[in-house]
């Protein structure tokens, strides 16, 4: 993998990070069945980029707005019994993603923040979808902390989740769709002093 960054502090104080990088995956595994060598291939190339930029408003609002692309040009797998040549699998795909994301950081007052973000993802195999996230941070006493969080999030399937196939025995599901999840969460944690914290937390997903 390459990966390069770059960042800045632009006049008024905004911070800028703009990042891009390259990827390569190979994977080659030989595995002999009842005497039969199986020979299982994967292979896969991407390359994308992001930009950040994070900067403050009125005093009480810390913003971050920010957009993401990547480019999946390969994705290759294949499966095949070597003698006698059978071929199970020989898949070749490509697919695009993009994502715009904003969070919002406010500052009510010295003992409570409150984080308000949404995110929408874009998949060239599934779509778009929007997820929010919003969090409560409060400080009721000395040492103190109440955190209230929830948000939704999504996972789409990988190629191999979709296409992979060995017949007989492993079939594909090219119908999968993506995992989708809620989330709630309630934590309090206690500064006791000398290096030592609690905490307690009550969650659904």
């Amino acid at each position: 993998y390459v990966d390069l960054q770059y960042g800045t502090r632009l006049n008024g104080g905004a911070e800028l990070a703009i990042r891009t990088y390259y990827d390569r995956y190979r994977y080659d595994g030989d595995y002999l069945y009842s005497g039969t060598l199986n020979e299982d291939r994967a292979a896969a190339a991407w390359y994308g980029g992001d930009v950040r930029m994070t900067t403050r408003l009125l005093n009480a609002h810390k913003l971050i707005v920010g957009t993401e692309y990547e480019v999946r040009g390969r994705q290759d797998q294949y499966n095949a019994d070597a003698s006698p040549a059978t071929v199970y699998l020989d898949d070749h795909r490509s697919s695009r993603t993009w994502a715009v994301y904003a969070q919002d950081e406010i500052s009510v007052s010295t003992a409570f923040l409150l984080y308000a973000g949404v995110r929408y993802d874009w998949t060239s195999t599934f779509g778009g979808t929007t997820n929010p996230r919003v969090a409560a941070v409060i400080t009721p006493i000395e040492n103190g902390t109440l955190k209230l969080l929830y948000g939704t999030a999504f996972r789409a399937p990988t190629v191999y989740e979709l296409y992979y196939e060995a017949l007989p025995s492993i079939l594909s599901n090219p119908i999968l769709q993506p995992e989708r999840i809620q989330t709630y969460e309630l934590v309090y944690e206690h500064d006791l002093g000398n290096g030592l914290r609690a905490s307690a937390s009550r969650y659904s997903y």
